[in-house]
């Protein structure tokens, strides 16, 4: 294996991301390309976007000489990436929630870093609409996990019928209600809705 990949897999390691596949989805390539890094070498370009994703100084990537960790940073490292779950939408989560199983889940998902230890049917959605602006706004991704409890205070997923949407739960006088944090939506009684999921995590995509 080229020395370059050889340093590349270990600055990624140290961020959490192991193997192949889990390196070229976290910098957005086929595994087909880090495949020619191993007996090429990682190019410039991918040695600037690991810079930018895994916090590695490129001279460093490219010669092994100076300092691993890139610069003086003004900001916390991004979590550790433990695994992926599939993005699934607001239809697939009130209609088929519970046939999501991470063990079998299919190439037509688009798969999601998550800094969380998924189970066996954690999944991921994508905000839509503007009931829980400002702090989650439309396109923010959701790590979802079904096999937890919810407790008041908990953003949640919750389904009526086919239906889905995300929500925070909260209890009130001895009665559970979902609530938007933007106020021009109402807050709705749980009634015959159940919940499906508490969200565990959440990310921005901007691009």
């Amino acid at each position: 294996m080229h020395k370059t990949m050889e340093r590349l897999y270990a600055a990624a390691e140290k961020k959490g991301v192991i193997g192949q596949t889990n390196v070229a989805k976290a910098m957005d390539e086929t595994p087909q390309t880090v495949n020619n890094w191993e007996s090429r070498g990682v190019s410039k370009n991918g040695m600037m976007k690991a810079q930018n994703i895994f916090f590695v100084d490129a001279n460093w990537l490219a010669t092994g000489e100076g300092s691993m960790r890139h610069g003086k940073l003004n900001f916390s490292p991004a979590p550790d990436v433990r695994d992926y779950v599939p993005l699934i939408s607001m239809v697939q989560a009130g209609n088929f929630c519970e046939a999501i199983d991470n063990l079998h889940v299919g190439d037509s998902f688009e798969q999601i870093p998550t800094s969380y230890p998924k189970k066996r049917h954690t999944f991921a959605l994508e905000v839509s609409g503007e009931s829980m602006l400002p702090r989650f706004p439309p396109g923010m991704r959701l790590i979802v996990e079904p096999e937890m409890d919810y407790q008041s205070g908990d953003f949640v997923i919750a389904k009526n019928g086919g239906d889905a949407t995300f929500k925070q739960i909260v209890k009130d006088g001895g009665v559970w209600y979902l609530k938007p944090l933007n106020p021009q939506f109402p807050t709705l009684p749980l009634a015959d809705a159940h919940v499906i999921g508490v969200v565990r995590e959440a990310v921005i995509k901007f691009r």
